[in-house]
Formats: C-alpha cells, sequence, structure tokens
C-alpha cells in the first residue's frame, strides 16, 4: 500500500512524508527507540539505585528486542553491573511467555530488585504474576515497561513506562508539512525521543496526563452497543421461518465485507442436523447464506470453490480471514472476512460477529426441526395413518375453517364404501383388506377436485366434502377407473370396488352436515345393494 502511494506520487511530483517507517526519496519521521528505552534503563538504575536487575526481552531475532538487549548491556556495565545470563529472559512480547518467565525466575529464588520490561503488555503481566506470589510493587520489586499503550492508564499500580504516543509524530509531520509548503528545504529523516514517563511501578509519583473517563466509557459503550446489535441478531435469525428471511436478518451495515458459507444439511428440516452422525463434517454441498457483496439470497456454492469470487478477493490483496461456525460441538460452515482496510476495530469483532452467526443459524436450524416434528404430531392427529385421510377431528377443525371463509354455502358430499371388505379378509388377511381400504382411500381422494376435505369416516367408509356442485358421475367413473388400474397391478387381490353415494346441498353450519351424511349414505347403500347381486 505504502509502496503504490509513493509511486503514485512521484509521478506527479507530490512529496511523501512516511510515519514510523523507511522508504527511498520521502521524508520519514520515526521514533527513536533506543534514546527511549535508554531512559527508562537508567532511570531505574542511576535514579532508583537499583543494582539486582532482571531484563525480560522479546522475541529471538527481532530487531527491537535485540536493540534493548544492548542498550539494557550498556547502561548497567556503564554503571558498574556485570551481566550474565541469569538477568535476562524471554518474554516474546507477550502475556503467556512473560508469566511463564516471571514464575520461573521467582521459583529459582533470585529475586531481583526490579524487572525492565522490553513492552507494556509485558510488564502488566509481570507485576500480576509478582502480586500473586506475594511481592508489592514497588516496594519489592520495580516494574517498568516501554510503549505507553491504554492500559497502563489503567493499572494498578500505574506502569511506569516510555510513552510512544502518536501526538509528537502528528505534530512533527504537521511542521514538516507546513516547511514543506512554504518552499523550505526538509530534511529527509526526523528522529522524535519517546517521553519518559515514570509512575507508581517504580515508585515515582504519577507523571502521566491524566486520561480522560469519558474515553474509557466510550470504547466500552461501543462495544456494549455492537454487543446489543449481535444479540438482537442471532435472536431474530433463530425466529425465521425460511432461508430468505434468514437472509435479510443478516444483511446489517455492522456485518460488511465478508460472507458465510453452510452446509447445505443445515435446512433439511426433515432431520436433526445436530444429533446425526457424520464421518465427515461439511463433506455435502455449500451453500452461500450470506455475501456482503451479492443480495441474491441463499444459493448453492459451485463446486469445488471455497468463497465466492475467491481469486477477486485475493487479488484485491486484503487478508482473508476464516472463522468456523459451531453450534452444539458441530461445525455448520464457515464465515470469510475480506475488510477493504486495514481498522484493527473490524478485526477485533470478528470472534464476537461469527459466535452471534453461529448461534443464530444453530438456533434457527434447531427450530426449523422442531416445527417438523410439531407439524409431524399434528399430522397424526389430524389425519388417519392407513388412509393419509383426514380422521373426524382433523375433518372437523378442517371444515370448521372452510364454512367460516367460504362464501359459497353449497356443497356436496359423496360417501365411497369398499365392497366385500369381509370377504376380501376371510379370504386374503386383514393387511390385504387394509390395503384395499387404501386403494379406495387413494381413488376418492385422487378423484375429486381440488380443496376437498376428504375423511375415512368408519372401518371402510369415506367421505368427500366438496365445496360447490360437481359431476358426481364424472367422480364415480373415475373412481372405478382409478380402481380398475389398481386390480390390475394387484393380481393377487380379488377385484376391489367401491360404492358411492352423493348429495347436494347448502349448508350453513355444522349441525346440517350430519343430515347431509345421512342422505349421502342412504344414497350409497342403494348403490351398493345393485353392486351386491352383481357379485
Amino acid at each position: 500500500v505504502a509502496e503504490k502511494i509513493i509511486s503514485s506520487a512521484n509521478k506527479r511530483g507530490v512529496p511523501v512524508a512516511v510515519v514510523d517507517g523507511s522508504y527511498p526519496d520521502t521524508v520519514s519521521v520515526d521514533f527513536d527507540y533506543g534514546r527511549g528505552f535508554e531512559q527508562i534503563v537508567r532511570h531505574v538504575v542511576e535514579f532508583h539505585k537499583a543494582k539486582k536487575l532482571h531484563f525480560i526481552a522479546g522475541i529471538k531475532g527481532n530487531k527491537f528486542s535485540d536493540e534493548r538487549i544492548e542498550i539494557f548491556k550498556k547502561v548497567i556495565k556503564e554503571n558498574g553491573i556485570a551481566f550474565d545470563k541469569s538477568m535476562m529472559s524471554y518474554g516474546e512480547f507477550w502475556a503467556a511467555p512473560t508469566r511463564t518467565a516471571v514464575n520461573r525466575l521467582i521459583d529459582s529464588g533470585n529475586i531481583p530488585e526490579a524487572v525492565i520490561c522490553a513492552n507494556d503488555i509485558m510488564a502488566l503481566n509481570a507485576a500480576d504474576v509478582l502480586k500473586q506470589r506475594g511481592y508489592r510493587v514497588p516496594e519489592d520489586v520495580i516494574v517498568t515497561g516501554f510503549d505507553g499503550i491504554d492500559e497502563v492508564f489503567y493499572s494498578d499500580p500505574r506502569i511506569s513506562t516510555v510513552n510512544c504516543s502518536s501526538e509528537p509524530l502528528a505534530e512533527a509531520v504537521g511542521q514538516i508539512i507546513l516547511s514543506m509548503q512554504r518552499g523550505k528545504s526538509v530534511s529527509k529523516r526526523h528522529l522524535i525521543t519517546p517521553k519518559l514517563q515514570p509512575a507508581h511501578s517504580c515508585g515515582c509519583p504519577d507523571t502521566a496526563p491524566k486520561r480522560n473517563i469519558s474515553l474509557l466509557n466510550d470504547k466500552f459503550y461501543r462495544y456494549q452497543d455492537d454487543i446489543r446489535v449481535f444479540q438482537d441478531i442471532e435472536m431474530r435469525m433463530q425466529m425465521c421461518r425460511n432461508t430468505k428471511e434468514l437472509h435479510n436478518e443478516i444483511r446489517c451495515a455492522i456485518l460488511h465485507d465478508m460472507c458465510c458459507i453452510t452446509d447445505s444439511e443445515c435446512f433439511r428440516s426433515d432431520r436433526s442436523y445436530f444429533s446425526t452422525e457424520s464421518e465427515k463434517m461439511l463433506s455435502g454441498d455449500l451453500c452461500v447464506l450470506y455475501d456482503s457483496e451479492d443480495d441474491s439470497g441463499v444459493h448453492r456454492l459451485e463446486r469445488g470453490s471455497i468463497i465466492p469470487l475467491l481469486y477477486k478477493r485475493i487479488n484485491d490483496g486484503y487478508p482473508l480471514i476464516f472463522n468456523l461456525m459451531y453450534f452444539m460441538d458441530k461445525p455448520m460452515g464457515y464465515i470469510c472476512y475480506f475488510f477493504k482496510n486495514y481498522d484493527l476495530t473490524d478485526y477485533s469483532k470478528t470472534a464476537s460477529i461469527s459466535g452471534a452467526l453461529s448461534i443464530g443459524l444453530g438456533g434457527f436450524v434447531n427450530m426449523q426441526y422442531q416445527q417438523y416434528l410439531l407439524e409431524k404430531i399434528e399430522d397424526m392427529y389430524k389425519y388417519d395413518p392407513l388412509t393419509g385421510l383426514y380422521n373426524r377431528r382433523g375433518f372437523s377443525a378442517a371444515l370448521k375453517k372452510l364454512l367460516g371463509s367460504s362464501a359459497n354455502k353449497v356443497f356436496t358430499v359423496i360417501m365411497a364404501d369398499l365392497d366385500g371388505l369381509k370377504s376380501i379378509n376371510d379370504g386374503y388377511g386383514h393387511e390385504s383388506g387394509d390395503t384395499a381400504i387404501a386403494a379406495v382411500a387413494g381413488a376418492l381422494k385422487s378423484s375429486c377436485p381440488k380443496g376437498t376435505l376428504c375423511m375415512r369416516y368408519g372401518g371402510d367408509e369415506m367421505i368427500a366434502f366438496i365445496q360447490g356442485t360437481c359431476d358426481v358421475r364424472k367422480i364415480t367413473a373415475d373412481i372405478d377407473r382409478y380402481l380398475m388400474h389398481f386390480n390390475m397391478e394387484h393380481e393377487e387381490l380379488s377385484d376391489i370396488s367401491a360404492s358411492c353415494g352423493a348429495y347436494t346441498t347448502a349448508i350453513s353450519d355444522i349441525s346440517a352436515i350430519e343430515d347431509a351424511i345421512r342422505i349421502a349414505d342412504e344414497e350409497m347403500y342403494k348403490v351398493k345393494k345393485k353392486h351386491r347381486r352383481k357379485r
């Protein structure tokens, strides 16, 4: 990025000032980290007169760490203190290695008067371990850091450090720009010495500038606002009825420069995704649940792809960061972040975003399966398991709904009854009888108009409730034709037939239905007698 800016500026004859970096043909403004670190070492050795010292360096081979090691050796040598290897350990500029190093130092029994750390993170952790192990800072051991990060302003005790804040760099850059605009010559390199900032951890009065607590509150409440947004997203995701709603709930300004890839099996509502055993995780087809640059909704990810437009997003030059999505210890997919800037705030949110979307998606998947089970249970109460037609309970509820919403109060009732069920049961067994009953039910349902309410009325009796007038002769002919084809495909059974009776009348309430059914039943028995005489 810097090289592109410099190249573009050079073509236009525009001067470039680089902060905390060095490039040819530019003006560089840097901290003199060496001189800054030397201040804190001399403060401990020459002002506080500490003789027994321990230095916690950064990473082995790191240029900043190595420079600070040499400065430490130089200062103690000038003050008549001989260096040996026991006076130094490595904290790798980070918390866990520093805590290990300090615990080892305490366990060795060789407790120093002062622990000088190569940065503030290590100093904060060194002071914390010492206090946990019963040592007072600074009364028993002095602890110092370097960098002046925000955390030192809120630590107890406040850490003595060297402030490398951006203000002096900004002031220097401002002066350089003004000088350039006025045509004055400007040197190519400007070194700013960081400011020594003694505080309580070395035994000095606190000289650090007072930080406005509102800055901390601002960060805290902004974080709280984001958490509320994430919680709202995950809650609304769980309440979605389908994948379209799910996609729309994710789409918001805070979820930018990212895409969410999920296992397509997550969207099968007829199975429990989280209780299904699978040898391979995410081995099926993948779906794009959300892409901040594509509003096409949930769709299949092209086979062999990791994310949509992978090579374009690689060529954009921004890092791709992948987070796993998992719920109830099972992976559901992954999120890829491709932030088009280097804002640390964006990167710090990835864990929270991934967690919220994982909980939201996991809850949605579970809710979809629970809805499927509820519908299945409801079907058990509404439908007859043998025929698939309504049972009396389901028929009554559906009929009430139909009567309440229909303007046309004329209905046709068809009563259908299987012929010769007893002979089928006696000759072929009750299982064949059940097959015959199901066949008549299938014939009735397929022959009636769309929207017909069909019910298993009794053992082998079925009712069709049709809104309006209809061609009953055609329906009965279709029933006979259906059963004729069924008989041709099931030669092991005797010929299955049905007797049908119908009645059309105006029905305004439930009480009139029984009369209509009784009349249709009488008509059916007239047909049944004819069929019996033929058999």
